[in-house]
């Protein structure tokens, strides 16, 4: 579990899928290990290899109420990118209906409706109900950063991006980062961005 969620942090997507399949083949009856390729192929964008894999985790988590919440996160994600936004909503309430406060869920559901609707009141509640919670970690703040910047927001989204830029820097937060600083008319510190 160490090295998978190692990989996970480090974003290398395709190792931990390989990891998975011979940890899966190994020890077949451990939910974690289907939740983690699932979230791999969400990665990748291997959609429905990644629902099968979650729908096994879902199954096999059983009380375990943190991994439960996870599995359901990525299952809204990987359903919003099918298009599915009623089976992608169903997954975030249900995450919500075990833990009401749990600042994953409320960052990536927020996320989902910013998508889909330009002015979303409900994406902004849940939005600020995280940024209420105090503390994040970054990718929490990434997740907001792409909120705000979906809501036209973008005073807040280039405030949460800095702090992913402080803390864990990597491509795709220089390329949001370039992004918001166009809207808000910086060009030349988005193209140092880009």
């Amino acid at each position: 579990e160490q090295l998978l969620t190692l990989l996970m942090k480090t974003r290398s997507y395709d190792e931990l899928i390989k990891q998975t399949q011979l940890a899966i083949d190994n020890f077949p009856n451990q939910g974690y290990l289907y939740y983690a390729a699932g979230f791999g192929m969400y990665k990748k964008e291997q959609y429905n290899n990644a629902l099968d894999m979650l729908n096994e985790a879902l199954i096999m988590t059983g009380r375990n109420a943190i991994q439960k919440i996870s599995v359901y996160n990525i299952l809204g994600l990987v359903y919003d990118e099918l298009g599915d936004l009623e089976k992608s909503s169903l997954a975030f309430e249900s995450a919500l209906s075990i833990d009401p406060k749990s600042a994953e869920t409320l960052a990536h559901y927020s996320l989902m409706l910013s998508r889909r609707i330009a002015a979303s009141e409900k994406a902004m509640d849940m939005t600020q109900k995280v940024i209420n919670q105090g503390n994040q970690p970054t990718m929490i703040h990434e997740i907001l950063a792409q909120v705000f910047y979906n809501q036209k927001k973008y005073k807040e989204a280039y405030s949460s991006i800095q702090q992913v830029l402080q803390a864990d820097p990597y491509g795709d937060a220089y390329n949001l980062a370039g992004d918001i600083l166009i809207k808000l008319g910086n060009t030349e510190e988005a193209v140092k961005m880009w």
